[in-house]
C-alpha cells in the first residue's frame, strides 16, 4: 500500500516512524525556542526532506506544504548596543578562558563562527587590525583590515603570546561553549538584555559615532551591499538616527577613522551609490547635507 501525502513512511523502520504533515507541525510546535530559531529549523528541516525525496525515501517534501505548515515568524529587529566601557565590563566579567575572545568578539566586527578560524597572521598588533575570513560558504564575508577598539586590544596580545603564525588563535573553543559562556558574562557585569550577537551592532555604531565611513562599517561588517548597512543602521533610534539624518560625522566613501588613524582602510567598496548623499569630512563643527 501507497503511503498517502499525509502519511509517509521511510522504507526499512515500518511502525515506527511516520514523517507527516502533521508530524512536522508537532515538532514544531514542541520546540520550546523563539519563532526565529523554529523557523531556521523548519528549512533546516525542508533540506532534509528534499534528500530523501531526491534519493527515493519520500515521494514528496511533507515540510514544503505551505497549505498545512505555517512558517514561524522571523525575529524581531535587534536595537541594542552599548558603549565601549559596558562592553569591556562584560568582558572583564567572563571566565578567563574566554576574555581573548570576547575581547575579539565585541572589539572588532566578528561573528562567532569567525572565533575558530582567527590565526595569529590574521592579527595585526602594531597596527591594530585583524583580517577576519569567510567561510565556504561565503568566502565574500572576508573582511580585510578590521580596526580594533583600543580597549580590546590588551586582551588580544595577551591570547597571541607565544604563537607562531600559523597558529589558532583560541583553539579548542566550540561555538557552543563561547554561546554558554557569553550568557554568564552579561549577567555577572550586571548588563540586562545584551545579546552576542548585540556587539556587532555596538562595534558599528560606535564607529560611526566616531566618523567612520559608512563603506567602510559596511566592509568590516562584511555586508553584502552598502544599502545593507543603511537599511540596518537608519533604523536605530536615538542619537545614531539623528546623526545620519543630519549628516553629522559620517564620511561615506572616504578613507580612515578617527579610532584607529593607524589601521589601513578596508579596499573593498570604495565607492559610494550614486544616489547616496555624500558628506563631508568630520572637522569637530556639524554639518547639513541636502540631496541635490
Amino acid at each position: 500500500m501507497t503511503p498517502s501525502s499525509h502519511e509517509m513512511e521511510p522504507p526499512g523502520i515500518p511502525g515506527r516512524f511516520k514523517l507527516t504533515e502533521g508530524t512536522i507541525i508537532n515538532l514544531i510546535a514542541a520546540l520550546g525556542v523563539s519563532s526565529g530559531t523554529a523557523r531556521q529549523y523548519l528549512h533546516e528541516l525542508q533540506s532534509l526532506c528534499r534528500f530523501l525525496v531526491a534519493q527515493g525515501v519520500l515521494s514528496h517534501n511533507p515540510a514544503a506544504n505551505r497549505d498545512l505548515i505555517r512558517v514561524p515568524k522571523k525575529h524581531k529587529a535587534r536595537r541594542r548596543w552599548v558603549r565601549d566601557n559596558v562592553d569591556r565590563a562584560i568582558v572583564e566579567a567572563a571566565d578567563p578562558e574566554y576574555q581573548g575572545v570576547f575581547a575579539f568578539l565585541h572589539g572588532t566586527s566578528a561573528d562567532r563562527g569567525d572565533v575558530p578560524r582567527l590565526r595569529r597572521r590574521d592579527v595585526n598588533l602594531e597596527q591594530q587590525y585583524v583580517d577576519i575570513d569567510g567561510n565556504n560558504k561565503a568566502a565574500a564575508r572576508r573582511r580585510m583590515r578590521v580596526p580594533v577598539e583600543p580597549w580590546a586590544l590588551p586582551y588580544l596580545v595577551r591570547a597571541c603570546e607565544g604563537l607562531k603564525p600559523e597558529d589558532f588563535v583560541f583553539d579548542g573553543l566550540s561555538l557552543d561553549a563561547i554561546s554558554r559562556a557569553h550568557k554568564r558574562a552579561p549577567k555577572k557585569a550586571k548588563v540586562k538584555n545584551y545579546w552576542l550577537r548585540d556587539s556587532r551592532h555596538s562595534y558599528a555604531i560606535r564607529a560611526i559615532l566616531r566618523g567612520a565611513a559608512i563603506a567602510d562599517v559596511s566592509a568590516w561588517l562584511g555586508h553584502s551591499s552598502l544599502a545593507t548597512t543603511y537599511e540596518t543602521y537608519v533604523h536605530f533610534d536615538g542619537e545614531v538616527k539623528q546623526i545620519l539624518e543630519a549628516g553629522s560625522g559620517i564620511r561615506e566613501g572616504e578613507g580612515g577613522t578617527p579610532s584607529a588613524p593607524s589601521a589601513p582602510v578596508s579596499a573593498r567598496r570604495r565607492r559610494s551609490p550614486a544616489n547616496s548623499p555624500v558628506t563631508p569630512r568630520a572637522t569637530g563643527r556639524r554639518h547639513s547635507t541636502k540631496e541635490a
